[in-house]
């Protein structure tokens, strides 16, 4: 049976497949059937049919026991996979506990199997996807509504059928809260606390307070857990890739120091797609390197460095001859990879799809999966730079959402930095189902919990171009959008 529960929206998204679990709550299961047979609150603004009666009291308890807060989720899972014997201590009221587990083909919970045929629990894989700035009214299936010219619009531009499809199939949490900007929500999501206790501001990666050298720096402080180191104790290989911006100050505040074995990203709030330097249109300010840094890194057991050029061909993409990669204020592309500072007799050109940075991080983690020794439980951390500034995309993929808004009955968009947004959407959506589909090449996603959720709120200023209707505010306030 699927819940779908909404009255006052919430943002950001958090879209969960709970499938062949091992740690289950089956004294939830009986309570949850019966909710599910009996009540049906449809997603959306409308409210239920008048005729329908309030679900009582208990009922309503009971489903906000089963919205699972994903880092507490995940934490339990974490404890239970490091063979904790001990329970839990009794959570607050205001922490969700419960489990939802996935369900065979006779309706029964699956048991996942160790392959020894003794009944053993295997440890389920984990795939965690952030997207960075997501709207929520940028989600497919909050865009349900199309009796109004404008509701038309918004539903044509929007185009999610991988996500949409986790929706249909998974459990999706419409009141799952995180901190209203990027740095925070992360070091909260790493270490399992609240933003308060970690880190509540973005602070510069140079910012070193001298007398505190365990949390004197900008992101999770030395001293504190890490959810990559705890999967390792429980048997778990640990990958990431994408956006850390939880620290970069010492070792220990890399992602290698909190667990990861490996990793392919950059340590700031965000970097140029195309060529991995820091413009004023990916942070907003003029650092003290004037802007030179190149934040593109790979981390492993056998290399710690940045992300060279043979790296890059490893990684998919070949590099034209004449794009000199130099890190400026301003970009050496513009917005769909092709050159605007003119150099020579290569000024027409334009950068192939495959350099795009989030085509490279697809290619790293698809590589992860295709090659994972499977009798060993995978944790995979995938930080998308979607949908951060700068707003940048291959121009085939803005090509595609302008066919596919026609084809919805929509009139072109008339904003460029909406037009640009609503292709990287696109653009994250299929790289989400490129991993589905690996999980599934290879056997895996019977037996993988996949967990899609949103840092913050979107950006509704200019240049961000998210939509959160009908939620109020967005990245930055502490409304609901």
């Amino acid at each position: 049976s699927r819940l779908r529960v909404s009255s006052a929206l919430a943002s950001p998204i958090a879209v969960v497949r709970l499938s062949a679990m091992a740690a289950c709550a089956s004294d939830l299961m009986p309570l949850t059937q019966e909710i599910a047979s009996s009540i049906e609150l449809e997603s959306g603004l409308a409210e239920p049919p008048r005729s329908r009666a309030s679900p009582p009291r208990w009922a309503r308890v009971a489903l906000a026991a089963c919205a699972v807060a994903v880092p507490a989720a995940l934490a339990l899972l974490a404890q239970r996979a490091a063979g904790s014997s001990a329970a839990p201590p009794p959570a607050p009221t205001s922490v969700a506990t419960g489990h939802v587990v996935g369900l065979a083909e006779d309706g029964r919970p699956r048991t996942p199997q160790d392959g020894s045929g003794n009944g053993t629990r295997k440890k389920p894989h984990v795939v965690l996807i952030l997207a960075d700035d997501y709207g929520w009214g940028n989600l497919g299936v909050h865009r349900h509504f199309n009796r109004t010219e404008d509701q038309k619009q918004a539903q044509a531009e929007v185009h999610t059928p991988n996500l949409d499809h986790l929706v249909r199939h998974g459990v999706l949490l419409e009141r799952h809260y995180a901190y209203k900007i990027c740095s925070p929500s992360r070091s909260s999501l790493q270490s399992g606390r609240l933003a308060v206790h970690v880190n509540t501001v973005n602070t510069g990666v140079t910012y070193w307070n001298l007398g505190d050298n365990v949390s004197g720096f900008a992101g999770i402080p030395r001293n504190m857990t890490g959810i990559a180191q705890k999967m390792k104790e429980g048997g778990y290989k640990t990958h990431m890739v994408g956006k850390w911006d939880a620290g970069m100050a010492t070792p220990q505040h890399t992602p290698l120091g909190r667990g990861y074995d490996t990793w392919l990203g950059y340590f700031q709030h965000a970097n140029d797609y195309w060529n991995e330097g820091m413009p004023l249109a990916s942070t907003g300010n003029l650092d003290i390197c004037e802007n030179r840094f190149v934040d593109f890194s790979l981390y492993n057991e056998t290399y710690r460095g940045p992300v060279t050029k043979a790296i890059r061909k490893e990684l998919g993409c070949e590099m034209c001859p004449g794009h000199l990669q130099i890190p400026n204020i301003k970009s050496q592309v513009n917005a769909t990879g092709c050159n605007q500072l003119h150099n020579g007799s290569f000024s027409n050109y334009c950068l192939s799809d495959s350099c795009y940075e989030e085509a490279m991080f697809n290619h790293r983690a698809l590589d992860i999966i295709q090659s994972h020794d499977t009798s060993h439980p995978l944790f995979l951390f995938y930080s998308f730079h979607l949908l951060h500034t700068p707003l940048q995309v291959p121009e085939s993929y803005l090509s595609q959402l302008d066919r596919l808004v026609e084809e919805s009955g929509g009139r072109p968009i008339d904003s460029a930095n909406r037009r640009l947004y609503a292709a990287m959407v696109l653009y994250m959506d299929t790289m989400v189902g490129n991993l589905v589909a690996a999980l599934e090449d290879r056997d895996m996603y019977r037996d993988t919990l996949i967990v899609f959720m949103a840092d913050n709120g979107g950006p509704v200023y200019e240049p961000g171009s998210a939509n959160n209707h009908p939620l109020k505010g967005g990245k930055y306030s502490d409304w609901e959008g």
